[in-house]
């Protein structure tokens, strides 16, 4: 009987273990599926800690030693360290951005557009998730398929890039943009063990370079892949050129608009000097701003009349 008793009650231990680690593997599931919308600034620095932990503990299956590689399985792995890095970089923006709006220095939409947070919370999810996907055993078309649509999210930071260049340099110098850098370095210091050097425009240039090296990376995936792979590598390719080729010319309408409105506020009293108004946004579609130099306007009592 007694030891039935001790039976029993091993087993009963050896269950509750079992229900311990089955309820701590639910909730680790949990918190991994966990939104990254969250609403305070504490649970939003976690977040950026955990994930970057997350990516310096990643390690390639391809790195063990002993493992022969494949021209394919070496560029996978460079396409892994250089997506690790870039992610880094994303952190970085998004821990600044967090830190700026913090301080509320700005008005709302120059803060939306110097530091986009949301935005930036989106693109780690994404990278995380790809980066993840690389350095696992799944299959790399399966990986590529799923992330390569997602890419098209990078729209609106395209589009807005322009009037990031802008405010950043209006706002280049100034005590404003110093005091909110200087906080955004103490941010950093307490997520980060090694501080990079803080040069923000260097930062927030990397998402639009990015997307081109994806395509770079493809090609080569197209190379040397095997032949029955290669037409779906292809196929990848094809999109990626044109997720590329819309989100440049997106860039360069929104280029176009910053310029027109540029030249438009230097019309501005043109009624009083040239004897109309001149309007650069009365059509559809829009003019296309061509080339910069002197305007002369013909009158009869004078030959040329600047």
């Amino acid at each position: 009987n007694n030891n039935d008793d001790n039976n029993n009650n091993s087993l009963n231990e050896r269950e509750r273990e079992l229900l311990e680690n089955d309820a701590n593997a639910q909730r680790k599931s949990s918190a991994n599926r966990a939104s990254i919308n969250f609403t305070t600034l504490s649970q939003q620095r976690q977040l950026l800690l955990r994930q970057q932990q997350q990516q310096s503990q990643i390690q390639h299956p391809l790195k063990e030693k002993g493992v022969s590689l494949t021209p394919g399985d070496h560029i996978r792995l460079e396409l892994a360290m250089t997506e690790e890095t870039y992610t880094r970089g994303l952190f970085i923006l998004a821990t600044i951005s967090k830190a700026a709006r913090e301080l509320k220095m700005l008005l709302p939409d120059e803060e939306d557009v110097l530091f986009p947070l949301p935005t930036l919370l989106r693109f780690i999810d994404i990278h995380d998730e790809f980066l993840i996907g690389l350095g696992s055993v799944t299959r790399l078309l399966d990986t590529l398929r799923k992330t390569i649509p997602k890419l098209r999210e990078y729209s609106i930071y395209f589009t807005n890039y322009v009037r990031i260049r802008k405010l950043q340099k209006r706002l280049s110098g100034t005590p404003q943009l110093h005091t909110i850098m200087e906080h955004c370095k103490k941010a950093l210091s307490s997520v980060m063990v090694d501080l990079p050097q803080l040069d923000y425009s260097s930062y927030l240039i990397q998402p639009i370079q990015r997307l081109p090296r994806y395509e770079l990376f493809l090609r080569e995936f197209v190379k040397k892949a095997e032949e029955g792979d290669r037409e779906e590598y292809e196929k990848l390719l094809a999109e990626m050129k044109q997720i590329n080729s819309d989100l440049n010319a997106q860039q360069g309408e929104a280029d176009n608009i910053a310029k027109l409105g540029e030249i438009q506020g230097a019309l501005t009293g043109s009624k009083r000097k040239l004897g109309f108004t001149l309007s650069l946004f009365d059509k559809y579609p829009l003019r296309k701003f061509l080339a910069e130099g002197r305007l002369y306007l013909i009158t009869k009592k004078s030959e040329q009349q600047q």
